[in-house]
């Protein structure tokens, strides 16, 4: 799997839903090298355009349970979504 597979334009509702989609990926990036497939495949997909989006990625990270090579990255994706949220 690449970083980012899909080279479609994404519209994003504020520039804090574009940095929140960044860290994701990055999280699942970061899953993917740590051996972790299963949880990386759950953001698959996962394009964090609006709140929406971003409570569906707030979610599935908040159950997810990561090695501590990938909490890092996690806790990132979270606090990323979690401002794009505040804004």
């Amino acid at each position: 799997m690449s970083f980012k597979e899909n080279s479609d334009p994404i519209l994003f509702e504020t520039p804090a839903f574009e940095n929140a989609n960044v860290t994701v990926l990055h999280c699942r990036e970061v899953l993917e090298q740590v051996g972790m497939t299963t949880e990386a495949t759950r953001l698959q997909g996962l394009d964090v355009t609006d709140r929406g989006m971003a409570a569906v990625g707030l979610e599935i990270l908040n159950k997810m349970r990561v090695k501590a090579e990938a909490q890092y990255a996690r806790r990132a994706a979270i606090d990323s979504l979690e401002a794009a949220l505040r804004s």
